[in-house]
C-alpha cells in the first residue's frame, strides 16, 4: 500500500473535498494529550497533524513513518513551514505492518491519522500489534479516522461515503480494506482502553484517545481475551 501517486496533490485534494473537516478531526484532541516526550506518527501523509503538533507539543520529539517517500517529503516541508526543528523529528520510509523504530522505554504517544481505515481485518490486527509493541507501558494512542454510526440516516450516509472512498483508493493506492473495520477490539487486546472521543459530520469522523496501563486497561484486555477465547 502506498499513496505515492497522490503525494503531490493530496493536500489540495483534501481541501477541495473536505475543507477543514479532516484537520479538525486530527487536532480536536490535541489539547487533551498533556505532556508527551516521544511521539510515533504512522501514515501521516503530507504532514498536517505534525504541523499542528509542532506548536501544541513543543517539548516532544517525533518519529514519522510512511510508506510513501513523496508523502514524507511533503511532511518534512510542512514541519519546516510550521517552524519545527529538524533535530526534533525523524522521517522513516517503511510499510506497515513492519519494523517500527523504537525509543528507550517505548513511545508515550502513538498517532494514526486516517490510517487504520486502510486495512482489512487481518492486516489491521497485525498493524495494531506491531505499533502496540513500540508503545510504552502507559502510552496513549490517538486514532483519527472514519466511523460508521450504529443506526439511521447517518449510518447509510457513512456507508455510502466509505464505499466510494474505499473503491477509489483501492484502485489508486492498493489498500486492502473493502469496508471499515473498527480497530477498538485489537486496541483493547493490547491493553488500551478508550478514554475520550469526539465525533463530527453526523458521526462519520471520529477522534478517540486510548490509554494503556492501570487497572482499567488490564481489565479490558482480560475481558476481550476471554471473549475471543
Amino acid at each position: 500500500m502506498s499513496f505515492e501517486r497522490l503525494a503531490p496533490f493530496y493536500r489540495a485534494m483534501e481541501r477541495v473535498l473536505a475543507g477543514g473537516k479532516l484537520q479538525h478531526c486530527r487536532t480536536v484532541l490535541l489539547p487533551r494529550l498533556g505532556l508527551v516526550r516521544e511521539v510515533l506518527v504512522v501514515g501521516e501523509g503530507p504532514g498536517r497533524w505534525i504541523e499542528a503538533a509542532c506548536r501544541a507539543l513543543p517539548r516532544a520529539r517525533f518519529t514519522v513513518v510512511d510508506a510513501s517517500a513523496g508523502m514524507l517529503r511533503e511532511a518534512r516541508a510542512s514541519w519546516l513551514r510550521a517552524g519545527g526543528e529538524l533535530e526534533k523529528i525523524r522521517f522513516v520510509h517503511a510499510s506497515m505492518p513492519g519494523v517500527v523504530p523504537v525509543v528507550a522505554g517505548g513511545f508515550d504517544l502513538v498517532v494514526t491519522p486516517f490510517f487504520l481505515d486502510c486495512f482489512a481485518p487481518g492486516p489491521l490486527a497485525e498493524v495494531v500489534a506491531c505499533l502496540a509493541e513500540a508503545a510504552g507501558e502507559e502510552a496513549c494512542w490517538l486514532v483519527c479516522d472514519f466511523r460508521v454510526p450504529a443506526t439511521g440516516l447517518a449510518r447509510w450516509r457513512a456507508l455510502a461515503v466509505l464505499a466510494l472512498a474505499h473503491g477509489v483508493f483501492r484502485l489508486i493506492t492498493d489498500i486492502s480494506a473493502r469496508r471499515l473495520t473498527d480497530p477498538g477490539p485489537w486496541l483493547a487486546e493490547q491493553g488500551f482502553y478508550l478514554e475520550e472521543e469526539e465525533t463530527s459530520e453526523w458521526g462519520l469522523l471520529g477522534a478517540s484517545l486510548w490509554r494503556r496501563g492501570g487497572a482499567v486497561g488490564a481489565r479490558v484486555s482480560r475481558v476481550w481475551g476471554g471473549l475471543r477465547g
